[in-house]
């Protein structure tokens, strides 16, 4: 139960880092870069669905940022409510992706290809 309190800051952090990431180290569109949108979207939608689960098992749990006490820190509430519509919004993301990833090769210029997908993140 403990690694399953760090998922929903996993989620985050990982659409951060891939905001940032890959319209900077990818200069241009290709099957690397397709892969590894569709791949964090997936993880992130695997992550969501194990803190649904754990949730809806279990019950609510809030995650403390910086183990400081909850009157000067930072917590991060998650019930059954905001689990289910985060798996709900990541799996609607997801399908878009892939489904949007074909079509948007032959609509869009490739130069501004990754800053429509960084919008997703």
């Amino acid at each position: 139960m403990t690694s399953i309190l760090h998922f929903p800051v996993y989620i985050i952090l990982l659409m951060l880092l891939n905001a940032v990431l890959i319209p900077t180290i990818y200069k241009e569109f290709n099957e690397r870069t397709k892969y590894q949108i569709i791949g964090t979207i997936f993880i992130s939608w695997i992550l969501s669905f194990t803190v649904l689960a754990s949730v809806m098992k279990n019950g609510y749990f809030i995650y403390n940022f910086g183990n400081f006490h909850q009157s000067i820190g930072i917590q991060f509430l998650v019930d059954e409510f905001s689990a289910m519509m985060t798996f709900v919004i990541i799996s609607v993301a997801l399908l878009i992706i892939v489904y949007s990833i074909k079509d948007m090769e032959h609509e869009i210029d490739k130069s501004q290809f990754l800053s429509y997908y960084t919008l997703i993140f």
